[in-house]
């Protein structure tokens, strides 16, 4: 793992939630093209405003942040697979603070990074994973939790990555 994910993920353990989205915001303003940074970004903040204590002062700061990041990448990684299929994860989680009314544009990037990307069933799980009534996702979620490379690179990608084996998991026990 890279030193800034180990940084990162040491003030993520520690709850310090400021020091960690200045420390990415950094990153980001220093390297403007690094894809993986703005997911992040964006996976942590979210997961602040929904699952973490912190102060209700900084409600409004989260919430702008994350539409900020959210618009400052949107275009500039609209044809990188990577970043359609996280952020499409989570923008259906939630999606209001994003801006949006409903989940159709998650389930078209999820449908945009599996074409990118035909050969990669991370990325078509996610895509049927979106699409309702669907019901290979189960298996295919299952598939991929048996391939050691897909759950080390999942694995390496932090937060997001783990919030992704997170569901890997669910979507295998509802079988």
């Amino acid at each position: 793992m890279n030193n800034w994910k180990e940084h990162l993920h040491v003030l993520v353990v520690e709850k310090k939630w400021e020091d960690a989205v200045r420390f990415l915001e950094e990153r980001i303003s220093k390297s403007p093209q690094n894809v993986e940074e703005y997911i992040q970004i964006i996976y942590l903040i979210h997961n602040i405003l929904l699952e973490e204590e912190y102060p209700e002062s900084l409600y409004n700061v989260f919430s702008e942040k994350l539409k900020y990041y959210f618009d400052a990448s949107r275009d500039k990684f609209s044809d990188n697979s990577e970043y359609l299929f996280f952020i499409g994860k989570i923008l259906h989680i939630a999606e209001w603070y994003f801006g949006l009314n409903d989940n159709k544009l998650a389930v078209e990037m999820q449908r945009k990074a599996a074409a990118l990307k035909p050969d990669n069933i991370l990325f078509e799980w996610a895509y049927r994973v979106s699409c309702e009534g669907d019901v290979i996702h189960n298996y295919l979620a299952s598939e991929i939790l048996k391939d050691k490379n897909l759950k080390a690179w999942l694995s390496a990608q932090g937060f997001p990555g783990e919030y992704v084996l997170n569901h890997l998991k669910a979507s295998v026990a509802e079988l």
